[in-house]
């Protein structure tokens, strides 16, 4: 753009019409693959009266046409329509009719965005193909007649244009075919016929990678086209100015100099700043964890006090609340005084306690079967596809432990897990999304209870 931008402010100091029109229209091209479509129209309608006052017809219809196609995407069909027919006049004076007939093309996908009515547009359609290939559907026409029949809903009809054009690709370009692709996934869809749309739509997708990679390889060769550019112009410059070589590589020592400073100052503000940020996280997690552990603490009071230790089951219960305790006071005494790498392992280490050993969590159920009127009874024989886990989690929210809590204690290495858990458990209870567990394990334990007394 700045060679361009340059050659521009060389060439308005000429007489030279037909170098200034292309440098617009070369511009114009670059802002219009930018998305910049008012500057793009500007370049274009500059262009446009340069070329026509060097007297170059075709460019001057290329310029139009350009215009055209501007318009015709920002919505200003009327514009669009004026400026291709007077492109279209250019192309019928230099007897291309091969661009004029693509012109009454674009008109026609005009008259189809504005909604006339289809027969006409078919009427219409028909009389241009006669007028230039002497038949009322030739192949080059399958496009166009493709987006007809699709607009009037004739199916079948836009299928057989579907397949006219896979039959003569050679006449059609990559877009095109992938275009038409697109299309007939839509049509065999809206008929019904899922599985020859599923065909179609992977082979639209392999065209389209195809057709990115086509532009992907492009983007390279203009890449590498610039770098040895830049390669060029240094090796002009190094042999003008070679009497200086010596200040040039003392100026090149100083500037890799100041890089190297750059690149250490900058590795030690990242370092810098990611230790802040780890002791930042460390802090959190440890909050959380004396969250947690008071949250825990509350609880298991709660519970032990609500056990019969005289009991074999309730006092195995007790003992195995004590263990994961006690191993979460030490986890977070020790969190202050190690490196977080260590505490890591440590928290590992701890959450991988075996919760069927000796003293397991497994007899919960019993409890809270015993102290909530039969609460996991009545859970199993209402939801019979409840499991262990789900009916864990009940007896757990019964004695109203929090979900970080239940996370410690299971081991469930993220949120994000347990909340699918809770998920799954929704779904087997046959819950709303708008209704909590928690409410519902609190309603039935009332209906028990009344039921009870």
């Amino acid at each position: 753009m700045k060679s361009l931008v340059a050659a521009e402010a060389f060439a308005v100091n000429t007489n030279d019409s037909y170098l200034q029109g292309l440098i617009h229209s070369r511009i114009g091209n670059l802002y219009s693959d930018e998305y910049l479509q008012e500057d793009a129209l500007l370049r274009f309608e500059r262009a446009r009266a340069c070329f026509h006052q060097a007297g170059a017809a075709r460019n001057e219809a290329i310029s139009l046409n350009n215009k055209a196609y501007i318009y015709y995407l920002t919505g200003d069909f009327a514009a669009a329509k004026e400026s291709w027919q007077e492109a279209k006049k250019l192309y019928l004076t230099l007897g291309d009719r091969n661009a004029a007939y693509a012109i009454d093309g674009n008109l026609i996908s005009i008259r189809l965005e504005e909604g006339n009515p289809v027969d006409s547009i078919k009427n219409s359609f028909r009389k241009i193909c006669f007028d230039y290939y002497g038949e009322p559907h030739p192949p080059v026409a399958a496009g166009t007649w493709l987006a007809i029949y699709q607009k009037a809903g004739e199916l079948d009809s836009a299928r057989l244009c579907g397949q006219t054009i896979l039959a003569n690709r050679h006449e059609f370009t990559d877009h095109q075919i992938a275009g038409c692709y697109a299309l007939l996934t839509r049509i065999e869809s809206d008929c019904g016929r899922f599985e020859q749309a599923l065909r179609y739509s992977r082979l639209y997708q392999h065209m389209a990678d195809s057709l990115n990679q086509v532009t992907q390889q492009t983007a390279l060769q203009e890449v590498e086209q610039k770098y040895n550019n830049r390669l060029l112009k240094a090796s002009l410059e190094s042999f003008r100015l070679k009497h200086q070589v010596q200040m040039a590589g003392m100026i090149f020592i100083l500037i890799i100099l100041a890089l190297i400073v750059v690149l250490v100052g900058y590795a030690w503000t990242r370092r810098y700043k990611k230790v802040r940020e780890e002791r930042a996280l460390l802090k959190q997690e440890l909050d959380n964890l004396h969250q947690v552990y008071d949250d825990l603490s509350n609880r298991f009071l709660h519970v032990r006090q609500m056990l019969d230790c005289s009991n074999e089951r309730e006092s195995k219960v007790s003992k195995a609340i004590e263990e994961r305790l006690s191993g979460l006071h030490q986890l977070v005494e020790k969190l202050p005084a190690i490196k977080p790498a260590n505490f890591v392992r440590e928290f590992k280490r701890y959450m991988a306690v075996d919760t069927n050993s000796q003293y397991a969590l497994y007899d919960l159920q019993y409890i809270v079967n015993q102290k909530y009127f039969g609460i996991i009874d009545y859970l199993k024989a209402r939801y019979p596809d409840l499991n262990k886990h789900d009916l864990d989690l009940c007896a757990l929210m019964c004695f109203g432990f929090s979900h970080a809590g239940i996370c410690y204690l299971y081991d469930y290495s993220t949120l994000g897990s347990f909340y699918n858990k809770r998920s799954r458990l929704r779904r087997k209870l046959h819950l709303s999304q708008e209704e909590k567990i928690e409410d519902f394990i609190s309603r039935q334990i009332a209906e028990l209870r009344k039921n009870e007394e």
